[in-house]
């Protein structure tokens, strides 16, 4: 439909197909970051141990230094999943809303993490950098946003629960099969499966990022 919405606002075809090589240039540049940052997520769960056959997802290749059984893997995945638009455009918006919802349910979990170490008194880990080039903290461990970090934690968790509760809401008021958000349901299905895997497997192999570290450097010592 862009296209045509194009050709209606320009004089001519050449004004619109110019146009719509500029937005599919920006989706081409935009496609590259997301699957870079996708695979980079892939490898580095699968170098911990956090996926099935984590030793070949997480393998780097020898030759070009980057994780390309992640980006293969991604690639696949994303072709699939955009295969499901064929059969249904309900189902597929649903997948959508899914993405939306697990980075508010992420930002959730870490930013409360964060504020709640900032109420107790606790100290947080070494920031790099300052806001407005004020002290961050006893010992620069009170984190980068120093005494604004309740603040700007407080604020970013109640945008990110304001957005978890809505993304599951259904656009239409009187709701049908077809205008339904199916998002609730694959969220909860995606999560009862994340949580089944690790109670029967991953438990035993997955240790996290931090206590991986922490047991390397145990082992260099």
């Amino acid at each position: 439909p862009i296209i045509d919405i194009f050709s209606r606002m320009t004089p001519n075809s050449a004004g619109a197909v110019g146009v719509t090589f500029v937005l599919f240039l920006l989706v081409v540049f935009v496609t590259a970051s997301c699957q870079a940052s996708a695979s980079r997520q892939a490898f580095a769960f699968a170098r911990d141990d956090g996926l099935p056959l984590a030793r070949y997802i997480g393998s780097v290749h020898p030759r070009y230094k980057v994780p390309v059984n992640a980006i293969i893997l991604n690639v696949i995945f994303t072709i699939v999943l955009s295969l499901i638009n064929i059969g249904s455009t309900t189902a597929f918006n649903a997948f959508l809303s899914v993405g939306v919802v697990a980075l508010m349910a992420t930002y959730t979990i870490s930013i409360s993490c964060v504020l709640l170490k900032r109420l107790r008194g606790e100290q947080l880990v070494h920031a790099r950098w300052t806001l407005f080039g004020k002290d961050a903290g006893q010992n620069k461990r009170g984190g980068g946003l120093g005494r604004y970090g309740v603040l700007v934690n407080s604020i970013a968790l109640i945008y990110s629960l304001w957005s978890f509760f809505w993304s599951f809401w259904p656009l239409a008021k009187h709701v049908q099969a077809e205008t339904m958000n199916w998002a609730v349901v694959i969220f909860g299905a995606v999560m009862a499966l994340a949580l089944a895997t690790y109670l029967l497997a991953a438990k035993n192999v997955y240790d996290g990022p931090v206590a991986r570290v922490v047991r390397l450097d145990a082992d260099d010592s």
